[in-house]
């Protein structure tokens, strides 16, 4: 089970976000819930729901979570970007 939370760090409003991200592989996401999410091979995007689409400014969050399955090794995912902007993990 993974949750994600993202934060708005700048002085403008997010209305409307989509995290990708690039996944091994051999991981699958069984369950999403907060977001809607499509998988293209190993590029992976979660889209906002109506009701958690604006992340204010100045330190605002929206989260959302899912459960995934994997064979083999299980590593970080990689190259994530929110609304074409690269992201920081934490």
């Amino acid at each position: 089970t993974v949750g994600i939370t993202l934060k708005n760090n700048t002085s403008t409003t997010i209305n409307g976000w989509t995290l990708v991200w690039t996944f091994n592989s051999n991981q699958v996401i069984s369950n999403l819930w907060n977001g809607i999410y499509v998988k293209d091979g190993t590029l992976t995007k979660v889209t906002n729901e109506s009701y958690n689409k604006v992340i204010n400014a100045n330190g605002g969050t929206a989260s959302f979570g899912f459960n995934m399955t994997y064979s083999g090794t299980n590593t970080i995912p990689s190259d994530f970007s929110l609304n074409g902007v690269d992201c920081v993990i934490q």
